[in-house]
C-alpha cells in the first residue's frame, strides 16, 4: 500500500497498523519502540506479564 509522504508518523502508524496488522495489538508502548505488534493477551495474561519479566519470545516490526 502507498502513503502519502507529507503526513504525520503518527498517522502514517496508525494507517500501517489497519492495513497490514489489523488482527494483532498494536497498543503497547514497550520503552522507545517506536511501533510494536503483539498478539492479543486476556486482562488476566497481561497483568501476569506485567508483574514479573516477559519470557514469551515477541516479534516486533520497525518501520
Amino acid at each position: 500500500m502507498k502513503y502519502p509522504s507529507n503526513i504525520w508518523e503518527e498517522e502514517l502508524k496508525n494507517k500501517v497498523a489497519n492495513d497490514y496488522f489489523w488482527q494483532f495489538d498494536c497498543t503497547k508502548i514497550i520503552g522507545n519502540v517506536d511501533f510494536c505488534v503483539t498478539k492479543h493477551q486476556s486482562k488476566k495474561e497481561l497483568s501476569k506479564f506485567e508483574s514479573r519479566p516477559l519470557r514469551k519470545k515477541i516479534t516486533y516490526f520497525f518501520i
